[in-house]
């Protein structure tokens, strides 16, 4: 599921904004991790857990797109930090 999720997600970064595909992927990883400490069904189980796969999927893409970008952008103001 991880991999097909990469290819949607990648289609779908495309068109909506990295933030609420990072948001979506976490309430998706969120929902699936609730739901499946509450089952006693190893099939439901492995059905969730392809469903939080695609919902890390979903974000993980988007954040490693958008960090560095909001990263360099907050840093470009920062002042220069030494290392003792």
């Amino acid at each position: 599921m991880y991999a097909i999720g990469q290819i949607v997600s990648g289609q779908l970064g495309n068109q909506f904004s990295p933030r609420k595909l990072i948001a979506l992927g976490i309430v998706i990883v969120a929902l699936a991790n609730a739901l499946m400490g509450l089952q006693n069904s190893l099939i439901v189980m492995g059905i969730l857990w392809g469903i939080g796969g695609a919902g890390f999927s979903l974000g993980w893409g988007r954040f490693c797109a958008y960090c560095p970008r909001r990263l360099r952008r907050s840093s470009a103001n920062a002042p220069p930090r030494f290392s003792p």
